[in-house]
């Protein structure tokens, strides 16, 4: 009612209002639709810019988890240098380095190698998480490169490699390591200083194709580190080893100037040398060279010694030929010897005591002294066999000849206690005896005398002889020229020569000649330091009267034993001479001119040969004159060959004589004379009827032979023992003087006769020989010389 009531102007006011208000609205809702569209638009960049911002806040979590994980990495491979460079101990090192290059490059395991170029092998020092490791056997075994090639080609490139394994591949480049389950391999070369030093070999198994360039460059640098530290540890090693050398040498060498007893310092070596190879045992045994034996005589057991091993055998005596059949032969020539459980036949004597006493390998030491083996140590490892390397073998020899220098000093401590108390017991022995022992030597009729090289006298004493020439009394000092005649004094100072050059006894003998009578006697010279010598002088004039008388006796009974042949030979002569004469009487008137002249050249010849024969026989009778000449041998054979032809023919014996041409030499020919005449007669008494007599001259080098070799009956062995001794003889009329007057008159000469029996052909020989050079030089002068 109130809207009809409005006029028309107001509605049409009412109307424009309403229209805008309608307008405003439109306007406003327009400015909502476009405020609307802008939040939409807002809306949907803040929809982007989330999504976009979650996105980047992901990349930003991988990205910080990358670098953690590089960051760990990188601390890992820090402190794996960081180990490297600061520890010197060789198996943590490995063990570190293996474990955290395994874990930094994700792999399963890791191997590592050193390389020997001079052999061409490689030698595994390390493994680590590997369970397809088949061999630990090769942990202490060198493997050629030439059956690893992929190894061999990376150490001598020195480059890094990897590749991918097959399950079909019997490819081996690892040693020991069944690679049925790796698919990824790296091997790594380890350089130091421009030298390739070892390998790394990483082995994978997951499919990954290979490990990232960042990783291998990263691993190939923590390997350069590692073979420096490697070295450094080596060098470490080394010296560490040779300053325990040193101290194991000292220590022995305390132990022995420490005490005397013997067993505590031998105890104290043997632990010493145990400890210095890591042995599980150690042992000092004694050794009997004549009886071949060997007794323990010091042990040592480490901590880590078996139960069976540690059975002690101190004082167990040991025959070696029976309990070690021939394993002991290298010890016997100062060598030393590994021996391996595994490598012994069953049935010798090492394999069964090594079984018993659980020992898988023994090093055999020498104990040496002056050359000779006194003892011997052992060093026995009863975890596994083990391979004792020259190094660990010459510091054993070292520390074991402290041992033998022990056992040296003990027995001269031994020896010479023994001797301080032989002494003493010699000493009052020798003052109980002192006076008996005088007497003794007074009652002794030898001279004795000590002297130098130049004859001073430095000791004499005369003798009990009551008829000795040699003065009763002689100042220390006084010279031996001063005493003896010239010549006597020229041989003696040339004998004391003889014997000090030589060491060898000097015997010989001369006349001292008086006025109006002489003696005779007989030195002996012995080396009693190195220039002087002892001498003893006996007084031989009644012995040389004597074996002059039988020497005589002698050729006066070789005359008798001629004397049948030598009537026969006399006897022809004269026959012939009384029947020329006859002739020459009864048929004078008869005679033809000029036979009668004939006849009497005939009978002086004949008194030629008889005057030949009766003067030979007049020489053999005869004494012999001291005087010596330069004679032919030849010529003295054929003179006794001559006077012995008859008995030849008599006894129908064949003579063959081989004469070699010798040279002349100065002897006293009579004697030798006497000499082959005694023992032509006792051949021709030796051969039978028929017989071979052989007489042969050679020379020989410096000297001559003659030989008389008969071919009758030998000799039996217990007659050749005694055939030169006086008095001895095998013949019932024999006086056994011959053969000894033989003997003694060559041995004047310087020469020796010898007896031999023959085999084939049947016989015996005799055989003299005699030097070229005259042994001496005998004159007219007071002094005979006769040397032996």
């Amino acid at each position: 009612m109130e809207d009809s009531k409005k006029s028309p102007q107001q509605l049409v006011e009412e109307v424009q209002r309403l229209r805008q208000q309608v307008a405003d609205l439109e306007a406003t809702c327009q400015a909502l639709k476009l405020d609307i569209s802008k939040r939409e638009r807002i809306e949907a960049e803040n929809a982007r810019l989330y999504d976009q911002a979650q996105r980047n806040l992901a990349n930003r979590r991988e990205t910080e988890l990358a670098m953690a994980q590089r960051h760990a990495e990188l601390l890992t491979l820090q402190y794996a240098a960081a180990t490297l460079a600061t520890s010197l101990d060789l198996p943590y090192i490995l063990n570190t380095l293996t474990r955290e290059i395994t874990n930094f490059l994700g792999a399963n395991g890791c191997v590592i190698s050193e390389w020997d170029q001079s052999a061409d092998t490689i030698l595994v020092i390390a493994v680590h998480d590997l369970s397809c490791w088949s061999n630990d056997v090769l942990l202490s075994e060198p493997w050629p490169l030439a059956k690893v090639p992929l190894a061999k080609q990376v150490l001598m490139e020195r480059r890094a490699q990897q590749i991918a394994l097959s399950p079909e591949s019997s490819q081996v480049e690892i040693p020991g390591l069944e690679m049925g389950s790796a698919r990824n391999l790296l091997l790594l070369p380890m350089e130091f200083q421009g030298q390739v030093v070892g390998l790394i070999q990483i082995v994978a198994n997951h499919t990954k194709q290979f490990f990232s360039g960042e990783a291998v460059a990263l691993a190939q640098m923590l390997a350069n580190q590692a073979a420096s530290a490697l070295q450094n540890a080596h060098l470490y090693s080394e010296v560490k080893q040779r300053l325990t050398e040193q101290i194991a040498l000292q220590t022995a060498t305390a132990a022995i100037s420490s005490t005397l007893d013997l067993r505590t310092v031998l105890r104290q070596i043997a632990e010493q040398m145990g400890r210095a190879v890591d042995a599980t045992s150690a042992y000092i045994c004694s050794f009997e060279p004549d009886p071949m034996t060997s007794t323990v005589i010091a042990e040592y057991f480490s901590p880590q010694a078996s139960t069976e091993e540690c059975v002690s055998d101190l004082g167990v005596i040991y025959a070696l030929p029976r309990d070690f059949s021939s394993g002991f032969q290298r010890l016997l020539e100062g060598q030393p010897e590994v021996i391996h459980s595994e490598a012994q036949p069953k049935r010798e004597g090492w394999h069964g005591h090594m079984q018993e006493f659980g020992a898988k390998s023994i090093l055999n030491i020498p104990l040496l002294l002056r050359g000779q083996v006194i003892a011997f140590a052992e060093l026995w490892e009863s975890r596994r066999a083990r391979p004792f390397t020259v190094h660990e073998i010459t510091l054993c020899q070292g520390i074991a000849q402290q041992a033998a220098i022990a056992l040296e000093h003990a027995r001269l401590y031994n020896q010479a206690q023994q001797e301080i108390k032989e002494r003493a017991r010699a000493e009052a022995e020798l003052r109980r005896s002192e006076y008996r022992q005088r007497a003794l030597l007074n009652a002794i009729p030898d001279v004795m005398f000590r002297a130098t090289r130049t004859g001073q006298v430095l000791d004499y004493h005369r003798g009990s002889e009551q008829d000795s020439i040699w003065p009763a009394a002689m100042q220390i000092g006084q010279n031996l020229a001063e005493i003896l005649p010239p010549e006597a004094a020229r041989l003696t100072l040339e004998h004391i020569a003889r014997t000090l050059e030589s060491g060898i006894q000097q015997i010989f003998e001369y006349r001292w000649h008086l006025a109006h009578f002489y003696q005779d006697y007989e030195t002996r010279l012995v080396s009693s330091g190195r220039a002087e010598v002892l001498g003893i002088v006996r007084n031989i004039t009644e012995r040389k009267r004597m074996e002059e008388q039988a020497m005589q006796a002698e050729r006066l009974a070789t005359l008798g034993r001629l004397s049948a042949a030598l009537t026969h030979e006399i006897n022809n002569p004269l026959q012939s001479m009384r029947g020329h004469l006859d002739l020459m009487l009864d048929f004078s008137a008869s005679l033809e001119p000029g036979e009668d002249k004939k006849f009497l050249q005939i009978i002086r010849q004949e008194v030629v040969r008889l005057n030949d024969i009766t003067q030979r026989i007049l020489n053999l009778a005869r004494p012999w004159p001291a005087s010596r000449r330069v004679v032919q041998i030849i010529h003295l054979l054929r003179d006794v060959l001559i006077l012995a032809d008859s008995q030849l023919k008599q006894h129908d014996i064949q003579l063959l004589t081989e004469w070699q041409e010798v040279p002349q030499i100065m002897v006293a020919p009579d004697q030798l004379v006497q000499v082959f005449l005694n023992l032509t007669i006792n051949a021709i008494e030796a051969t039978p009827p028929k017989g071979l007599l052989r007489v042969i001259v050679c020379p020989d080098q410096d000297e001559m032979r003659i030989s008389f070799i008969n071919s009758g009956p030998t000799i039996p062995t217990d007659a050749l023992r005694h055939i030169f001794e006086p008095f001895f003889t095998t013949k019932p009329e024999g006086s056994g003087l011959g053969l000894w007057v033989s003997q003694n008159l060559v041995r004047q000469h310087g020469g020796s006769i010898t007896v031999e029996n023959l085999e084939n052909p049947q016989g015996v020989a005799f055989t003299v020989t005699l030097p070229f050079r005259p042994v001496m030089e005998v004159t007219d002068a007071d002094i005979n010389l006769r040397a032996n």
